[in-house]
Formats: C-alpha cells, sequence, structure tokens
C-alpha cells in the first residue's frame, strides 16, 4: 500500500511543528511572566505556605502552653513554700525586727 504525498509536504510541517511550539514556549513564558507580575500564586503552591504557616502557629501555641504548664507550677510550689513559712516571715518588713 502507498500512501499519497505531495512534494515538500514532510518539510512544511516539520517547519508548522517548529514554529507552533516556539509559539507555545513563547506563550508560555508570557504567561508565566504575568503571573509574576500579577502576585498570582498557583493554588497548590499557596495551600502548601498556608499549612507551613499552620504548623508554625500550632507549634508556637504549644510551647507557650508548655511555658505556661511550667510557670504555673513554678508559682504553685512556691505558694506552698510560702504557705509553710511562720507568719512572721511572711510579713512584710518582718526582717526588720523594731528597727
Amino acid at each position: 500500500m502507498t500512501a499519497n504525498r505531495t512534494s515538500g509536504s514532510q518539510q512544511f510541517f516539520a517547519e508548522q511543528t517548529t514554529r507552533l511550539k516556539q509559539q507555545l514556549d513563547e506563550s508560555v513564558q508570557q504567561l508565566q511572566d504575568a503571573k509574576n507580575e500579577s502576585g498570582l500564586v498557583s493554588i497548590p503552591v499557596q495551600q502548601q505556605a498556608l499549612q507551613s504557616q499552620l504548623v508554625q502557629v500550632e507549634t508556637g501555641s504549644l510551647t507557650a502552653a508548655s511555658a505556661l504548664a511550667s510557670s504555673e507550677a513554678a508559682i504553685d510550689t512556691l505558694n506552698q513554700s510560702l504557705a509553710k513559712l511562720p507568719e512572721d516571715a511572711q510579713r512584710p518588713g518582718s526582717a526588720d525586727h523594731g528597727a
């Protein structure tokens, strides 16, 4: 079986393919430039950035909660120690002893 071929058709299609590929590349670059200039970010990239921020906020929150619990425990310990002191030692100026 023989296919009909017009003289120069292969060269024509090769040239068209090259030209259209170049136009496509230029269009893709223009689109990328426009996105960069307008500050557009793809949704997956933006979602990943927000998830990263969320993790940082949650980590900070856990750190703060841990520090708060530690401080409250220290306050409780100090209050218990203060309660065990004699009443004279708990009053302001009691160390003066009649001065």
